[in-house]
């Protein structure tokens, strides 16, 4: 966040907003008796957008007349409001209420002229790194296992069998012997379970 407090001055503020943040308090930040204010979020992750929304619609427009915000990782939401859809797409579009996390993680997903410029090679590459990480996060679900690594690098280098990337996950996660059993049986349940579904990755990668 940047305050304007003068000409020729910008005053920096750097705010952490969750859900326990008082709503209040930050309108007082925001709205400074005469000066102006801007609401700027770049990567506002998750939960982060639809906040940045509530708290820009609750301030005066005289005095925070200005918001700037790019959102990603959709799929890391915990609110589900469908606050991400306009009133005429919940009521002519009602299928759409209630989107499932693999929509959201699309809405994540690369530019067009980024597919345009991949060699069949890479593409194919990124089409298995994105089915990784979908099989890995079913996994932890399934388990329902908290403290696994969640790195985007971590998770974007697991490997190219199946194999490779169950050792990979077990390692990271320091998996004890007691528990490797049960983590595998899970690991090729899921793969078996949502095999079917497999090629309709490649339409959105």
């Amino acid at each position: 966040m940047f305050k304007n407090i003068g000409k020729g001055q910008v005053h920096f503020e750097n705010l952490r907003i969750s859900e326990t943040t008082d709503l209040c308090e930050l309108k007082k930040i925001f709205s400074v008796e005469d000066k102006r204010t801007a609401v700027i979020s770049l990567h506002g992750c998750g939960n982060l957008q639809p906040r940045i929304l509530r708290l820009f619609v609750q301030l005066l427009p005289e005095t925070s007349p200005v918001l700037l915000t790019l959102g990603c990782c959709y799929h890391k939401m915990t609110i589900n409001e469908n606050w991400i859809m306009s009133n005429t797409i919940r009521t002519t579009a009602k299928e759409l209420a209630n989107l499932p996390i693999g929509a959201f993680r699309l809405a994540c997903q690369e530019r067009m002229t980024k597919w345009t410029q991949l060699s069949v090679k890479e593409h194919e590459i990124h089409k298995k790194a994105f089915l990784n990480r979908a099989i890995v996060e079913c996994i932890y679900e399934r388990i329902g296992y908290k403290d696994y690594v969640d790195t985007r690098r971590v998770n974007r280098r697991l490997g190219s069998s199946y194999d490779e990337v169950l050792k990979n996950l077990l390692h990271r996660n320091k998996v004890g012997d007691s528990e490797v059993e049960e983590w595998s049986r899970i690991f090729y349940e899921t793969i078996a379970s949502y095999e079917p579904y497999f090629d309709y990755i490649e339409p959105y990668t």
